[in-house]
């Protein structure tokens, strides 16, 4: 009986579920397999890659106000500030954190500053808030409130920025303001839109003069003044945000600093309990003291206490005494201890 013989032919393994396999008589047909599949993964795998590249953050350019813009992540913004920096994670991860300090010293640009604005605003709380960073841990009903949100966490990053304020007889609005390559560009942090830069008529609000702009707005929103305000938030490492912040932090609930204050404590007394510059400060208040916040000194009736409560507390911190004792840098002069009558 007779069998077939087969020729030994050459196999070629590709990166594939299968090999390509050929005998020397069919040697080009089998180069031309290979080569097509050859094509075939090259082009899944640019596939691949150009999909992993559209990430979350990747930026669409239109034009919006009359300028061309980024839109990302449901915010609008002029090109000008190129493309965020941050990942939706890195953004999620502030917000959890909590961290106001490390918002400000981790967000440098205005797309991830929007980002996180716009992110807050999803969960934000109804709330009267004017404060920047109870805004950024809540939220706010108040445009001010994200106005001076946006301005702390880029100050320092631009050439300036600041607060346009509009008023009205029985009305009040407010925008940011942020240079740019010499021009002021207005932002709306109160309604961050997707779809456009700013929710205004017309293509004015750039301007070389950040007053010229804040009278555009005036007009455009129909009040009957404006004033810009140069952003005065501090410019701080990350270093010196945690040591504020520390400065900060506080024990005791206004609850249990009005139990103490009402607990006819001595300032020794007070020292053994109070470690924190904050609940030292509203301590005296709720004892009954004035303090003069420009000259530091906390007053009461015609007692005058001189006391630095930075430094007491940094000692007390340091465990080198109480905060509230008798010390070169913290000096009770007048009727001690005890609050005035």
């Amino acid at each position: 009986m007779r069998t077939k013989k087969h020729r030994r032919g050459r196999c070629f393994l590709l990166a594939m579920p299968y090999s390509v396999c050929y005998d020397g008589k069919n040697t080009k047909r089998g180069e031309n397999i290979m080569r097509k599949r050859c094509i075939a993964l090259l082009l899944c795998l640019l596939t691949l890659a150009a999909l992993t590249g559209c990430g979350e953050s990747s930026a669409k350019a239109v034009t919006s106000n009359g300028v061309e813009c980024y839109r990302v992540d449901g915010v609008c913004y002029p090109a000008v500030f190129g493309e965020p920096q941050l990942t939706g994670e890195e953004i999620t991860a502030l917000l959890d954190g909590g961290d106001t300090a490390e918002m400000a010293v981790t967000v440098s640009t205005v797309p991830d500053a929007l980002r996180l604005l716009k992110a807050r605003q999803q969960d934000s709380e109804d709330i009267d808030s004017q404060d920047a960073e109870t805004t950024l841990l809540r939220g706010s009903s108040q445009p001010r409130g994200w106005v001076d949100a946006l301005l702390y966490l880029l100050a320092g990053d631009y050439e300036e920025s600041g607060r346009i304020d509009l008023h009205s007889s029985s009305n009040y609005s407010a925008y940011a303001a942020i240079a740019q390559d010499g021009l002021y560009y207005a932002f709306d942090p109160f309604e961050i839109r997707g779809d456009c830069w700013l929710v205004l008529s017309g293509e004015n609000y750039v301007n070389a003069d950040a007053q010229k702009l804040a009278d555009t707005l005036r007009t455009a929103c129909g009040f009957s003044t404006s004033a810009y305000t140069a952003n005065a938030y501090p410019v701080l490492s990350k270093e010196e945000q945690e040591q504020r912040k520390a400065f900060e932090q506080r024990e005791y609930t206004d609850e249990e600093i009005q139990a103490l204050a009402s607990a006819g404590l001595t300032l020794d007394e007070a020292a053994d309990k109070l470690h924190t510059i904050e609940d030292a400060a509203l301590f005296l208040r709720a004892s009954g003291y004035r303090i003069d916040e420009e000259a530091a000194h906390f007053l009461g009736g015609a007692t005058s206490i001189s006391i630095s409560i930075r430094a007491a507390i940094s000692t007390a911190m340091a465990g080198a005494g109480a905060c509230l004792r008798t010390t070169p840098m913290s000096t009770w002069r007048g009727r001690a201890p005890g609050p005035p009558t």
